[in-house]
């Protein structure tokens, strides 16, 4: 009887011990969304509300500088384990240099990972040049 309470003693102490780093992360992630959310910058709260509704246990990285050979070449907005979020209040016109960014860098760092443009605003035109490209282009959180 008490190997069995040792075991299972032993096994709850190693699911903790796997579990705590999770936790923190999502608190942390938690913490940065929340932070974004309450920004007086429409940019930044339009992000916070993208990882919201993805959820903070979802989100790996969220307005995370991507650098390569020691330089800043753009930012992820938002990514999971299955896609990057790029996201913008504009009518996409402006987007360009940071998905071109992010599409180069997808053969490295973002291997996998589907490319969404999140923008509630985008004109039609647009919708259909980068959709043209590979890129799924969404206009509202439930199209996420």
């Amino acid at each position: 009887m008490v190997r069995v309470t040792l075991a299972a003693a032993a096994l709850t102490a190693g699911a903790i011990t796997r579990a705590v780093p999770r936790v923190m992360r999502t608190l942390r992630m938690r913490s940065r969304i929340q932070m974004a959310l309450n920004s007086s910058d429409p940019d930044v709260v339009l992000e916070g509300q993208v990882a919201q509704h993805i959820g903070a246990s979802n989100v790996e990285r969220f307005q995370d500088e991507i650098h390569v050979d020691g330089r800043r070449v753009g930012e992820i907005d938002v990514q999971t384990s299955t896609m990057v979020v790029e996201v913008t209040n504009g009518s996409g016109a402006g987007t360009g240099r940071q998905l071109r960014r992010l599409i180069s860098e997808r053969q490295s760092s973002l291997v996998g990972r589907e490319l969404v443009l999140f923008a509630p605003n985008i004109t039609s035109g647009r919708r259909r040049h980068w959709s043209g490209l590979g890129i799924r282009v969404v206009r509202s959180l439930d199209e996420l």
